[in-house]
């Protein structure tokens, strides 16, 4: 079993199940509507041999959403068939959303994603689902452990964490290579957060 305090995520599936997480009572209760939304591909950025991360900017309202949610993503025509993506960042004034998607053999959606999606496209985002979320009242230190483009939900959740006043120890293990690429600046030089890496990103 995951500790409460151990954030756990894996690629190749939902960030949101098969994952243990302290939820404040408050979290449970927070309910957000379901929006369908139209984004718009800001930039695409290959960050390992089979993981490109995608930005997307709000065409008109933006989404709401906490740090370790995922969204639907599809084409603006719904010609490709939807598929769920974690939110990889905190929420940021410029209301973007990074997506980090693995291509998978014969995959319609991440086929579309990596060979035609192009910046300057539309996509709807329907949103946010999910619970893996953290517990804002709690202070203990906190471990998240990710591979693959499981580490979309860790970023975000840690972008949150460090932006916080909180002055919790933070500690990410990740499977993603000799270094964990598809973090942020702002999270790879944070003084607070403890980076360690295993394993090779062509796994």
């Amino acid at each position: 079993m995951t500790h409460p305090n151990t954030l756990e995520s894996k690629s190749g599936h939902d960030s949101s199940r098969g994952s243990s997480v302290s939820i404040a009572p408050q979290t449970q209760s927070r309910i957000f509507e379901r929006d369908e939304l139209p984004y718009r591909v800001q930039r695409i950025r290959r960050r390992t041999p089979t993981i490109v991360e995608v930005w997307l900017a709000p065409v008109a309202a933006s989404m709401p959403y906490l740090p370790g949610e995922y969204v639907l993503l599809e084409d603006r025509d719904q010609r490709v068939e939807q598929r769920s993506y974690s939110i990889a960042n905190a929420q940021r004034s410029d209301d973007q959303i990074s997506l980090l998607v693995t291509r998978i053999q014969g995959g319609q959606a991440s086929d579309w994603i990596h060979e035609r999606l192009r910046a300057g496209d539309e996509v709807i985002l329907t949103g946010p689902y999910g619970t893996f979320v953290a517990d804002p009242a709690s202070s203990a230190p906190c471990l998240y452990l990710a591979g693959g483009s499981g580490l979309a939900p860790m970023r975000a959740l840690l972008e949150a964490a460090l932006q916080s006043s909180a002055q919790r120890s933070l500690t990410l293990i990740s499977w993603l290579g000799p270094k964990p690429t598809c973090l942020t600046g702002s999270c790879s030089s944070a003084g607070r957060l403890r980076i360690r890496t295993s394993g090779s990103s062509a796994r």
